[in-house]
């Protein structure tokens, strides 16, 4: 029998002098380090903010509220694509807020809540973390 020179040479065991160097990637063209992707390109355009004329006066809004507003000023100018967005999300602004209120708390979430409410009193006129009494200090 001969020896064979390619042992070890095969699927998934490529020859030595054609496997990737430490450090080097095999995908030299792809993205560079630090690119960000679509979401957070568009995450931040959308947070950007824009100067838009509503009844005369200038604001300085974010982009994805000047969308928003545009989107509903066409539904309301009867633009037919445009009301069943705002209806369609609408509907998914309704659908998230019934999953919250069928959200159950557990015992222990309960007994947390109690804990701080106690610490934090409300006074009567509704404002949270107001003293309700002087023996700690001076008053807000």
């Amino acid at each position: 029998m001969t020896q064979n020179n390619n042992d070890g040479i095969g699927y998934g065991r490529p020859p030595k002098a054609t496997q990737f160097l430490p450090g080097q990637s095999g995908n030299k063209s792809g993205r560079p380090k630090g690119r960000r992707n679509f979401i957070t390109e568009l995450r931040a355009e959308l947070n950007s903010t824009t100067t838009v004329t509503e009844n005369g006066q200038r604001l300085t809004v974010t982009k994805q509220l000047a969308v928003i507003k545009n989107l509903i000023a066409a539904a309301m100018d009867g633009d037919m694509r445009a009301t069943t967005a705002v209806l369609a999300l609408c509907t998914r602004i309704a659908e998230d807020d019934d999953a919250l209120d069928r959200h159950e708390s557990s015992p222990d979430d309960l007994e947390i809540l109690e804990m701080l409410d106690s610490q934090n009193p409300v006074d009567a006129a509704g404002d949270p973390g107001a003293r309700t009494s002087d023996a700690d200090g001076p008053t807000k």
